[in-house]
Order: structure tokens, then C-alpha cells, then sequence
């Protein structure tokens, strides 16, 4: 009782603040919130348009439903309180990113709606599988957070702040001065978006995150998490450079065809809504790249209420089909199934409104916006053709219009598979009424969302919504829209899309006439096996792992054989030649100190012996002589004259006779 007052009130303020902001009045309030220098401060705060009052009123509305629901789906489950915990953070937090005032502060929110995504993901961790998928989306959301930091970065180093009002009232033609700094932005953000919303070649991840509860997948990949990717998108599509929207195309197309080829072979329910998804997104992101964004919001929102009830449509058959006793494994495959309408009458015509409004009957809001899409495709394909000679602008339309066909087909078969036909899971017992008040519950909740579908397909809702864009300035963008009868490009895309619608049900009716025709169609071959496989995409991501585990594996042993084991050598190199150069030094520089030294000692020696042998012995003998002579002086002195004369005498006489001996030898 308290979630539904809860979720009434929730409508109610939506829809008050929707029916306010379509005047054109905007609630606009920031905050500083962390101060990084003085001239860089980040802000916090909410800004509400028409776009994110229409945002907000279709997350409460699907929350509301999924929530009643869910206490009926999971009241057998002893892990109630962690299901509605993360539940209620996955709406806050894609609530939190439509009323983000700038990037920075939707780059928080789009953290944690990843984190709440992969954790219901694998709410049934038990399943190896459904712990892998949880993985996979992890993974694959962390590269968009990376792309979508790096473009927040980029955005914020070019046009100084990334406030959702600076974005919103850019000029168109603005961005001609940062081409090549804002083109790196643009593909950062598509990788961010493309991630978010499963598009090509990111979309592997939300076929597998099929292994969630199914309310939660309702939630998640109808209101929140893929809607998320689109929102961004359509905020910061003012500054996406003209290269960036024609990939937009592109991806968005090759999407929607890839998607709806791959939903037309799906046997498990839940996997063809998978693929209808991420293929019926692939139009919306096309939309906005072809700047015809009337149309892709008007498509988003009804897209969302539609899938949503699809998906709440299959949880109630799978539910009854497991109190009857069907094996669990087989409960959700549609080959397994029919006759379902007999015992769940109302779901059947709830799943029916929600197929006829995402196949867009002539008349209904689905194919005015379709039809409006497709238009534009018709009008960029021409020019591109004309101008650039684009070859891919001849592919382009082939793939909107086969999308189309398909998405008629596999919807179309989906409603006769389940609802009609010879129910093969009774084997012959007859299946007492259903009396479960859960299961009322349940088709009651989608029943209500069922009429809502209802509501958003009238075409005056739809004018509602276009006026209400007009006035949040994105008029310039709505041109393709107006019904102008003149137009030849108008009435031949009516004509094609009529035509397409047409024979799609043609040929639907044609095959279930016969069964036979469909298991014959449905035959496995090479091309049925590619379809049902969903393009090999989950093969070509384990191998492109295998390759990047072998790349690393290999570069582990270029690291430790070859850089490593050069720097091992060039640090024994260095070793040695320390060591060597330590031994030269002990060896041959203290050597030759230490013999310089010995040497230096010996000559001190032998100084010493010659001053102390030679030198002193010559002074001593001069010392001897002179007192020799001195005495001999003093005896001379003391002596009378006679002998003086004759030792004069003999003196001069041994002189004499040396002089002569001298000059007889030398001279």
C-alpha cells in the first residue's frame, strides 16, 4: 500500500512539473561544490526542462509498475530487501542523471546506475551465468565511463564548463573553431552512449543480462539504463561535429537491422526482447544524428512504456507456466509454448497493445515518429548521395526500411508463438484455472501500463510532446515533423513504410497458415545460425579476449626474457665493472701508492745514510784537518824563528813539487 501511494505522488509531481516546464518555465539551481583553484570550481544542482520532466515522468511511471509487480514476482524469495535496495538506486540514480546540472555531476549518476545494473544483473549469482553477464556489463560500462571522462575533460578544457544550459543554448554552427578537440569529444561520448544503450558493436552484454529478474529487466532496459545512453546524447548534441552524427547514423541503423535479424530467430523470450530493444534504440540514435529529435524523443518514451510492458508480459507467462509445472529451462522458450491467451487472457491483450504501438500501425503515435525518422533518412541519404558521394548513404535506407520489416515479423511471431497455437507445455494435462493473487496482481500492474501505452499513442499526446520541445529550444530540430502533403519525399516514405508494414504482415500470416513453413524457414543453416547466435558477437568477444590474454601473455615474456633480462645484464655489467674497477683500484692504484710510498722511504733512508755517513763524515774531516792544522799552527807559533822559516821552506818546496806533478799529469 505504501509503494503505491509512494509511486502516485511520484506521478503526480512528474506531471505537475511536466505540465510546468511545457510553458517553457525551467528550474535551474547550482551550488559550488568543490573549489579546485581559484578560477576552477565545480558546481552541483538540478536543471529541469520539458525533455527531463518527460524523462522523469516516464522512469516514476515504469518504476511504479515494476515495483508493484515486483512484490508479487519476488514474494517467494527470501532476498526481497537487497532486490528492492538496488531497485530503488537504479531509479535514483537515472533520476539523479536527467536532473544533472552538468556533466560532472551526471557522470556520478551514471557510476552508480551502472553499478545498481550489473549487481541486479547477478541478483541469481548462483548462475554462472548470470555472474559472467553481470562481468561483461561491468566491464563494458567501464569503458563508457572512461570514454565519458575523458569527453567531459576534453569539453571542459575547450568551452571552459560542461552546464547543461551552456550546452542546451549553444549556437548550432558554434563548434567550427574546435573541430578537431571537439571531434575527440563527440566519438568519446558515442563510445559512452553506445556502451549505455547496446549499440553496435558494444550490444552482446544486454542479451546476456537477460539472466536478471524480469521486472528488473523491464526497469533497467526499458526506463533507465538504456535510455540513460540516449539522454546523453541528446543533451550534448549541439556540440557533436558533422562526422560525429553521420557515425551516429550509421551505428544506429546497422544496429536496428543487426538487432532485428538476430530478435526474428530467438526462441527465449526474453532474448527477442533483448534484441528488439537495442534494435528499436538503433532508430533513436539515428534520429538524433539525422537532428530530428522530435521524433526520437516522442519514439524513446513510447518505446520504453511499450518494452516494458513486453517484458512484465513475459515474466507473468514464464511465472505461470512454472506453477503449472514447466521445467524452468523451458518456461521461457517461445517453440515451447501457445495457447497461453485461453488462461492469461489479459496479458495476451496487454502484449498486444504493446506490439501494435512498437510496429507502428498506420494512425498511432509509433509510426508518425517512425515514418518522420525515416523521412529524414530518405532526405540525408539524397544528400549525402549528391554532394559527397557517400556510397554508405545508399545502404543506409535499405537497412531503416528492412528494420522496419522485421520488427513486424519477430513481434508478430513472438504474440502467435506465446498466445496462440497448440500449447505443447500442457502434454496432454489439463491445467486447473490460475487462482494465485500474485499473478492477478501482476497482470493487473501491466494492464495499467498497457492503457498508458494507450494514452502516449494518440496523436494528441504526441503534439503535446513536439510543442513542449519547441518551446525547451530544440524547435530548429523538428522541421521534419510537420505533415506536409506537398513533400515527395514525404508521401514516398509513407507509401514504403505502409507498404513495409503491410507485407510484413503478409507474410507473417502466410507462414503460420502452414507451421510446417516456419520450421522449414526456421532450419538450421548458416544464415539462421548467424541470426540466432546474435552475429557470433559473444564468439568474437571471446576470441578478441583470447587474443588480448595471448598478446599480454606474450608480452609478459618479452618483459621478463628480454627487457628484464637486459636490465639483469646491464646491472651485472655494472656489477662487474665495479668490482673490476674496485680490484684496479685495490690492486694497481693502491699498489703503486703503496711501492711509491716503500720508495719514497728508502730514498729518506738513503738521504739519511749519505747526510749521516758522507756529509757528516766530510765535516768531520774538515773538522780533523782544521784542528790538525790548528795545532799545527799553535806548535809553529810556539816554536823559535828557525823553524819557521824551514817548515816555511819545506811548505813552499811540497807546493812546488805539487804544482809540477799536476802540470807533468794533467796538463
Amino acid at each position: 500500500m505504501l509503494i503505491n501511494l509512494v509511486g502516485l505522488l511520484q506521478i503526480v509531481c512528474c506531471s505537475y512539473t511536466l505540465i510546468t516546464t511545457y510553458s517553457g518555465i525551467t528550474f535551474h539551481h547550482s551550488l559550488p561544490w568543490v573549489h579546485l583553484s581559484q578560477d576552477s570550481v565545480l558546481y552541483i544542482g538540478i536543471y529541469v526542462d520539458f525533455l527531463a520532466a518527460l524523462m522523469l515522468f516516464m522512469i516514476t511511471l515504469i518504476s511504479w509498475v515494476v515495483h508493484i509487480y515486483s512484490l508479487a514476482y519476488i514474494q517467494d524469495n527470501i532476498k526481497q530487501q537487497p532486490y528492492f535496495i538496488l531497485l530503488n538506486l537504479s531509479v535514483s540514480a537515472a533520476c539523479w542523471v536527467v536532473v544533472s546540472d552538468n556533466l560532472w555531476e551526471m557522470l556520478i549518476g551514471w557510476e552508480l546506475i551502472g553499478l545498481a545494473s550489473s549487481l541486479l544483473i547477478a541478483f541469481w549469482y548462483q548462475q554462472p551465468t548470470a555472474a559472467k553477464a553481470s562481468l561483461q556489463a561491468w566491464i563494458t560500462s567501464k569503458l563508457g565511463s572512461i570514454c565519458l571522462l575523458i569527453g567531459i575533460v576534453v569539453v571542459v578544457k575547450e568551452l571552459g564548463n560542461c552546464n547543461l544550459m551552456m550546452l542546451v543554448n549553444r549556437p548550432i554552427n558554434a563548434t567550427a573553431n574546435f573541430s578537431n578537440s571537439l571531434f575527440i569529444a563527440g566519438i568519446c561520448f558515442l563510445i559512452a552512449a553506445f556502451t549505455k544503450s547496446a549499440q553496435f558493436p558494444f550490444f552482446n552484454w544486454l542479451p546476456n543480462a537477460m539472466k536478471a529478474p524480469t521486472p528488473a529487466s523491464a526497469l533497467l532496459h526499458a526506463a533507465t539504463v538504456l535510455s540513460i545512453g540516449i539522454y546523453l546524447l541528446i543533451r550534448i548534441e549541439t556540440i557533436l561535429l558533422p562526422e560525429c552524427q553521420n557515425i551516429m547514423i550509421t551505428i544506429g541503423y546497422t544496429t536496428a537491422c543487426m538487432g532485428a535479424c538476430a530478435a526474428l530467430l530467438q526462441q527465449h523470450i526474453k532474448r527477442m526482447l533483448a534484441y528488439s530493444t537495442l534494435s528499436q534504440l538503433g532508430y533513436v540514435i539515428a534520429a538524433i544524428g539525422l537532428k530530428t529529435l522530435g521524433a526520437g524523443i516522442t519514439y524513446l518514451l513510447l518505446h520504453g512504456l511499450a518494452k516494458a510492458c513486453l517484458f512484465l508480459c513475459a515474466g507473468i507467462v514464464i511465472k505461470f507456466l512454472q506453477h503449472q509445472g514447466t521445467k524452468e529451462e523451458n518456461a521461457a522458450y517461445m517453440d515451447q509454448l501457445g495457447g497461453i491467451r485461453h488462461y492469461l487472457p489479459w496479458v495476451a491483450v496487454s502484449y498486444l497493445v504493446a506490439t501494435i504501438t512498437l510496429v507502428g500501425l498506420p494512425g498511432l503515435t509509433g509510426f508518425h515518429a517512425k515514418e518522420a525518422i525515416l523521412e529524414q533518412t530518405l532526405l540525408w541519404s539524397i544528400e549525402n548521395v549528391s554532394i559527397d558521394n557517400y556510397y554508405i548513404a545508399y545502404i543506409v535506407p535499405v537497412m531503416a526500411f528492412t528494420s522496419t520489416f522485421l520488427t513486424a515479423l519477430y513481434l508478430g511471431k513472438s504474440f502467435l508463438l506465446i498466445f496462440f497455437g497448440t500449447p505443447t507445455w500442457r502434454n496432454d494435462i489439463k491445467v486447473p484455472i490460475v487462482k494465485n493473487n500474485y499473478l492477478k496482481s501482476m497482470q493487473g500492474s501491466v494492464l495499467a501500463l498497457s492503457i498508458f501505452v494507450v494514452g502516449f499513442s494518440i496523436l494528441p499526446i504526441q503534439q503535446f510532446i513536439i510543442d513542449g520541445l519547441a518551446k525547451a529550444n530544440i524547435a530548429y530540430v523538428l522541421d521534419s515533423l510537420s505533415m506536409n502533403k506537398l513533400s515527395y519525399i514525404h508521401f514516398l516514405t509513407m507509401s514504403l513504410a505502409i507498404g513495409v508494414l503491410f507485407s510484413s504482415i503478409l507474410l507473417l500470416a502466410f507462414l503460420f497458415i502452414k507451421p510446417k513453413r516456419i520450421i522449414r524457414i526456421s532450419k538450421s543453416n548458416k544464415i539462421t545460425q548467424l541470426f540466432s547466435e546474435g552475429w557470433y558477437m559473444d564468439a568474437l568477444v571471446s576470441l578478441f579476449a583470447k587474443q588480448i590474454l595471448s598478446f599480454s601473455k606474450h608480452t609478459v615474456k618479452v618483459e621478463k626474457y628480454m627487457i628484464d633480462g637486459f636490465i639483469k645484464r646491464l646491472a651485472n655489467s655494472c656489477i662487474t665493472t665495479a668490482y673490476s674497477v674496485a680490484w684496479l683500484e685495490n690492486k694497481l692504484i693502491a699498489g703503486f701508492i703503496r711501492y711509491l710510498t716503500i720508495g719514497y722511504v728508502i730514498i729518506a733512508h738513503i738521504v739519511a745514510w749519505i747526510d749521516n755517513k758522507l756529509i757528516d763524515g766530510i765535516g768531520r774531516a774538515i773538522a780533523t784537518i782544521f784542528g790538525s792544522f790548528s795545532k799545527l799552527y799553535l806548535h809553529i807559533q810556539k816554536g823559535n824563528t828557525q823553524h819557521h822559516i824551514a817548515w816555511s821552506f819545506i811548505s813552499i818546496l811540497l807546493l812546488l813539487i805539487a804544482w809540477i806533478i799536476y802540470n807533468s799529469l794533467f796538463i
